[in-house]
């Protein structure tokens, strides 16, 4: 009986060897393997490797995507420069998420601020701001502005600034927002774009939207004469009508949105409207379609990030304004969240009389 214990607890013990020599890598087993066996096993352990390094890449936090790029895949891993390029991919659209959500937190924290701003706050705000930006000498020598026109709360209000505009002699275009046809996953739902007002008359006349904000009749869209030349709407992928400087573009743009810091960093209201206005904008003038007429020095225009330097050699370009409450600047060091589209601005025209320039 002793000896058949022996036998089986050496059978056992024999089994147990071979099923752990099979899980050790092919240079620490025991047994002997056939040329086959190890070729495949080999083969095995690069798969498993490459899953175990792309399943790493994609579990990536947020956080992680400012680490060292030791971690990404060397060349010819991971499916050679596809590889490389999905590494890429996933930590774009992560960092891009990241900032959309910071963007969302700071728009509803600053919502909160704003609504607590009273009617006679905006107002004094708004009057000491439009002393400020009308002082400007970029809006000065300008001839042709874009005004957003303001809702009735929580932001500072521009009607004297479209009413100084027509009696300086400058033509005045304000945005029209309106939706596009075709899928949404391929191109924005809506658009906007800068019709002109014909008089301070027109201007007057202007009925609310759904939001308080003066909007120009859809019946009267047509035959306005677009900033981007022609007359009309132009549509998202509508080519451009350059002319010779005088008769398109603009050179002063003022701009609303929902929070501002001393970099000069601009969150919006959350549509993109008026970032992807500017990218498109400014695309054509890298073409020199677009001259611009504001006086904005070469030194801004690098700090700013703008279009390229050898486009000024010939031309000038327009400056953009900001144009805000005191509440919505954040305090140093807290900065706003930005990506690769978001745009810069030129002035931080401030309503306690601050004005911060590039």
């Amino acid at each position: 009986m002793r000896r058949q214990n022996i036998r089986e607890k050496k059978g056992r013990a024999t089994r147990y060897y071979v099923v752990l020599s099979s899980l050790l890598p092919a240079s620490t087993s025991r047994v002997e393997d056939s040329a086959a066996d190890s070729e495949q096993r080999q083969a095995t352990q690069r798969r498993l490797s490459r899953r175990s390094r792309l399943l790493s890449s994609s579990l990536r936090t947020p956080d992680d995507v400012n680490k060292p790029a030791a971690s990404q895949p060397a060349a010819g891993e991971g499916g050679g420069g596809r590889g490389q390029r999905d590494w890429q991919d996933r930590r774009r659209n992560a960092t891009m998420a990241s900032i959309s959500t910071a963007k969302k937190e700071m728009r509803s924290r600053i919502r909160k601020i704003l609504a607590g701003v009273s009617a006679d706050s905006v107002t004094s705000q708004s009057s000491l701001a439009t002393e400020r930006l009308l002082a400007l000498p970029e809006y000065q020598s300008a001839r042709r502005v874009s005004v957003y026109l303001s809702m009735p709360a929580g932001e500072l209000r521009t009607g004297e600034i479209v009413r100084d505009a027509f009696r300086r002699g400058k033509q005045v275009f304000v945005p029209y927002i309106y939706k596009l046809g075709g899928s949404a996953e391929t191109k924005p739902s809506s658009i906007m774009e800068m019709l002109a007002l014909r008089s301070l008359e027109d201007y007057e006349s202007l009925q609310p939207d759904g939001w308080g904000i003066p909007t120009l009749d859809a019946s009267s869209v047509a035959g306005r004469e677009n900033c981007l030349g022609g007359n009309g709407l132009r549509g998202e992928d509508g080519a451009l009508k350059g002319g010779d400087g005088d008769d398109c573009g603009l050179d002063f743009i003022v701009v609303p949105g929902m929070a501002f810091d001393h970099g000069r960093r601009r969150l919006g209201h959350g549509k993109g409207y008026y970032d992807r206005f500017i990218n498109r904008y400014r695309s054509n003038v890298g073409k020199g379609q677009m001259p611009y007429l504001g006086e904005t020095s070469k030194q801004q225009h690098q700090t700013a990030q703008l279009i390229p330097l050898d486009t000024l050699t010939h031309q000038k370009y327009f400056s953009i304004a900001a144009f805000c409450l005191a509440e919505q600047v954040l305090q140093p060091p807290e900065e706003v969240p930005v990506g690769e589209y978001d745009n810069l601005v030129d002035s931080l025209v401030v309503g306690d009389g601050r004005v911060v320039r590039s």
